[in-house]
């Protein structure tokens, strides 16, 4: 099942259309690079050779190559070669239109300098493309994010490059269509965007049977993909794993990282911060209104279903070992409205992706900025932050608040309370205050959306 990736496969296609050039497309593991050329060159019905590199010398996975191409039946007869460009010439001449596909191109590095791989690539792209299309993708996303760089041989000679993303809420929601929309909101809260986790996932099965099956136990492949796959590429998982283990599900200052795990002021923090979010486990986040104020940043887990192991599993993994996945799940995920506090969340999340989505879609025309407010009022003496905060052209905002309630409706009097909350604050100029929630009572003073219109 292949689900999203409409703009990607646009995107794809159209390189695809052009008459010859070199492509990128990186994304952490899992995310559906390989599932995204195929779905591609099956929708044109075109074939392409695919190569996935392994972690050997350069010379070894040349070879390899070679006898790819005899087992596909692109060539009957061995190649002899040392070097990529050595195969493509030679193609040239037997198989001159055939476009490649290779996986996992930086593992082409294990044991060669990088500088020959990439300068070899730029003798393919100058001479030997012809009216061929080479695809290059990979997982360590800081090593193909350099191919780009001015000192680097592919600078300059790369038609697309793709950067994969999960998947969006409303994308997600495909794997588990049969759920209302409160369910919705609560599963793609918990796992995510990832097309390999939601694969996984038993649409028949409720929320709580989803998350016993695969994130309460240990030999699932979803908790292989958060304890193992993402931390694959990282020399110091023990630090990491402290940082994360501390961050769980909120939003962490550095100076608040720093004193709680002790770590020196030698800029040690903001090297490994930058690090886990160059690939894609923390994203940076910071006010819209004060995106250039450093102490207003906040640091959080980029990947749902990482959140969610950090907040519920990884920390209590020996409890997991004692009682039933059942009683973990009673005890100490679904009990003082834990879970529900964690769901909360990403339903916030969800309302700024919809807002995002309809923004792009032209449904919004005069949307600038979606995120947070961050507001210090000194004469009322309160500060805080709005969760929800859209700029518009006019430079006023609109602010939302967000409620995801079970078996509770947001009420006119909390309405009216929230209101006057967020007018007494006078800083900030506000056109519109408005609120998204799950259940709420029908009213004509106040603004409000239903869960099922993020899902129209």
């Amino acid at each position: 099942m292949f689900v999203g990736r409409k703009n990607e496969i646009k995107e794809v296609s159209e390189f695809l259309n052009s008459p010859q050039g070199l492509m990128i497309l990186y994304g952490k593991r899992r995310i559906g690079k390989t599932a995204l050329i195929k779905e591609v060159f099956n929708l044109r019905k075109e074939k392409y050779f695919y190569f996935q590199c392994t972690k050997d010398t350069y010379e070894a996975n040349t070879r390899a190559f070679v006898q790819e191409l005899m087992l596909q039946g692109y060539i009957k007869e061995d190649i002899s070669g040392n070097k990529l460009s050595d195969i493509f010439y030679i193609l040239n001449f037997v198989c001159p239109n055939v476009n490649i596909v290779i996986d996992e191109y930086t593992y082409l590095f294990n044991s060669t300098s990088r500088n020959i791989v990439d300068s070899d690539l730029q003798k393919i792209n100058d001479n030997y493309l012809l009216s061929r299309h080479l695809i290059l993708t990979g997982s360590e996303l800081s090593l193909m994010k350099d191919l780009e760089k001015e000192n680097n041989p592919l600078f300059g000679r790369v038609k697309l490059k793709l950067s994969l993303k999960e998947l969006n809420y409303l994308e997600a929601s495909e794997f588990y269509s049969n759920k209302t929309p409160y369910e919705k909101v609560a599963f793609y809260s918990v796992f995510g965007g990832s097309p390999f986790v939601n694969r996984l996932i038993n649409k028949e099965l409720s929320l709580k049977e989803n998350i016993i099956n695969l994130c309460l136990n240990p030999n699932s492949e979803v908790y292989s993909y958060v304890t193992e796959l993402l931390f694959s590429n990282l020399s110091d998982s023990y630090s990491v794993n402290r940082l994360l283990s501390y961050i769980k599900n909120g939003k962490k200052r550095n100076s608040e990282i720093e004193r709680a795990l002790n770590f020196e002021k030698n800029g040690g923090l903001n090297k490994k911060i930058k690090t886990l979010i160059d690939i894609e486990l923390l994203t940076k986040n910071a006010p819209i209104n004060k995106e250039n104020d450093d102490k207003k940043v906040r640091y959080e887990i980029k990947d749902n279903i990482v959140k969610f192991f950090y907040t519920f599993v990884l920390s209590n993994v020996s409890s997991l070992n004692v009682i039933s996945p059942e009683n973990y799940y009673e005890i100490l995920i679904d009990s003082d409205n834990r879970l529900g506090n964690f769901l909360s969340k990403g339903f916030e999340q969800i309302v700024r992706q919809y807002i995002v989505i309809k923004a792009k879609e032209g449904v919004f025309k005069d949307v600038i900025k979606v995120g947070s407010y961050y507001y210090d009022d000194p004469k009322n003496k309160v500060n805080g932050e709005f969760d929800i905060a859209i700029l518009k052209i006019n430079q006023k905002y609109s602010i939302g608040e967000v409620k995801y309630y079970n078996n509770h409706k947001l009420s006119v009097l909390e309405m009216y309370n929230e209101t006057e909350q967020i007018k007494r604050i006078n800083e900030i100029e506000i056109d519109e205050i408005f609120f998204v929630s799950t259940l709420f009572e029908e009213n004509n003073k106040y603004k409000c959306y239903s869960i099922e219109k993020l899902y129209e």
